[in-house]
C-alpha cells in the first residue's frame, strides 16, 4: 500500500539513488576502459 502513496514524496529519495547508482557505473565503465 506504500506505493499507492504520493509518488513525490519517494521521488526525491528514489531520485538520489538512481543518481548515486548512474556514478557508480560511470566509474565502473571508466575503470574497465583504462
Amino acid at each position: 500500500e506504500e506505493a499507492h502513496k504520493s509518488p513525490q514524496a519517494v521521488s526525491p529519495n528514489v531520485i538520489y539513488a538512481r543518481t548515486l547508482i548512474q556514478k557508480g557505473i560511470k566509474r565502473h565503465i571508466l575503470q574497465v576502459n583504462e
